[in-house]
């Protein structure tokens, strides 16, 4: 059996009563994030945008199929999974397996396409599994080929998990989801440009990725896709990762047995992965140290070397767009300093003074003896005090139980005008989803009135 072959078999027979009870949980972890940061990411320009197109497509069509995210309205799942994706994407903090996110695709996809079906909690957990084990499968050992070519995993890897998603929901057979998998290789796509330009082209790759994977498996409901679309001589591997010859068993071995979903981790703070940890030291450390930000001559993070070369890491500005101040360590250390707390709207005010003088003082080296991950902090204070701080952790560090994400999640709606009933249904979403017999209508109780 080829590659594409193996995945079917997968997808077709993996039932929820075989998922074990910690995937079922991770997988409600992984909605309560998704939805929680599509919420917190509705008022974004990216969010607004997304939403504003799909509206203008759909303009006087009675359609009541698949929520928009904080609204009542519905539209067709294709259209519906774009923008919540573009929404969930928005505030760049999602979930992440490596550089990989796949939440913001693969969740908005399960939610269109289960609401629109009126599709159970347990066929939807059933096929969020998928989605995230399909995508993790193929992208975990090649990622890194295709990322040194310029393309960006997330939407190249992605639209595998949207279409294996989709094909399960949708009931295709075998040879319809093989045949899926040979649109969803056409219409794989998304280089890494705009995050070195800093410009926000990235956020719609998600959405991109979440409606290409649906009409991927729409139109292998009747026509036929190429079975060899991965692994052919021109086909997904050989163009976007120049790899040939594949050991196409071994990428599915796992499958049904380890399960990679469970090595996801949630992001605390707005910004690339690898901001993250930087952030955490440095609270760490002001709190420690009881250090003021009028205090501070210099700090230098060293990070491991191949982080220290991801687009827009190092950059100490200055800083004329909210895509450059995400990425920036300098930039997001800087606004630790001065805030100790970062909400969204301190990454927009980018062209603040204070955070871009400090910012330029800032620095990122590279360090071999840096885990990925950790990061090592050094502070050298105006009056000649040093302090040193050095974080030694696992990208595990993030897989958060269920009681911190709570925390996390309800500290990000907090930074709207949202009472303590609305934060409730949100947290209790993942549960109500599972125990479903029908999710319509359930995305439309989060509506935010606006």
């Amino acid at each position: 059996m080829n590659l594409s072959n193996n995945l079917a078999k997968f997808i077709f027979n993996l039932n929820y009563q075989a998922l074990p009870k910690p995937v079922v949980e991770k997988a409600k972890l992984c909605i309560l994030h998704g939805v929680g940061l599509g919420l917190a990411g509705y008022d974004t320009h990216y969010a607004q945008m997304a939403r504003d197109m799909v509206k203008r497509m759909t303009a006087g069509n009675n359609i009541k199929g698949a929520t928009l995210l904080g609204e009542k309205e519905k539209l067709t799942p294709e259209l519906s999974a774009f923008a919540n994706a573009v929404q969930f994407h928005s505030r760049a903090q999602e979930d992440f397996y490596g550089a990989l996110h796949f939440g913001p695709i693969i969740i908005p996809v399960v939610l269109a396409i289960s609401e629109d079906l009126k599709k159970n909690g347990q066929e939807l957990i059933t096929a969020l599994v998928i989605g995230y084990e399909v995508a993790l499968a193929l992208a975990k050992d090649f990622v890194k080929y295709s990322s040194s070519r310029g393309f960006r995993g997330t939407a190249n890897y992605g639209i595998f998990g949207a279409v294996a998603a989709a094909c399960k929901l949708m009931g295709l057979t075998e040879k319809q989801i093989v045949s899926a998998f040979g649109y969803a290789s056409a219409f794989a796509f998304g280089n890494s440009h705009s995050l070195l330009a800093g410009t926000p082209e990235w956020r719609f790759q998600a959405g991109m990725a979440a409606m290409n994977g649906i009409m991927a498996a729409k139109l292998a409901q009747t026509g036929d896709g190429a079975e060899t679309a991965l692994v052919g001589k021109a086909g997904f591997y050989p163009s976007f990762a120049g790899v040939a010859d594949l050991q196409e068993d071994k990428i599915t071995d796992n499958l049904g047995k380890e399960y990679e979903i469970l090595k996801i981790g949630f992001k605390p703070y707005p910004g690339n992965i690898y901001v993250q940890t930087p952030i955490l030291s440095v609270q760490k450390m002001l709190t420690q140290h009881q250090i003021l930000a009028e205090d501070i001559e210099k700090v230098i993070i060293y990070m491991h070397p191949q982080e220290t070369v991801f687009p827009g890491i190092t950059f100490q500005g200055p800083f004329t767009k909210e895509g450059q101040s995400i990425l920036s360590v300098p930039y997001c250390v800087a606004l630790v300093c001065l805030r100790k707390e970062l909400k969204w709207q301190d990454y927009v005010n980018y062209q603040e003074k204070k955070v871009n003088e400090l910012a330029t003082r800032i620095t990122v080296e590279s360090a071999a003896d840096i885990n990925p991950f950790s990061c090592r902090v050094e502070f050298l204070l105006k009056n000649g005090s040093m302090f040193n701080f050095e974080m030694k952790i696992s990208s595990m560090y993030y897989d958060f139980e269920p009681d911190e994400e709570v925390k996390v999640i309800t500290r990000i709606l907090q930074e709207f005008t949202l009472d303590f009933s609305y934060v409730e249904k949100v947290i209790k979403l993942p549960e109500i989803i599972l125990t479903s017999d029908n999710i319509f209508g359930l995305l439309s109780q989060l509506a935010l009135n606006k």
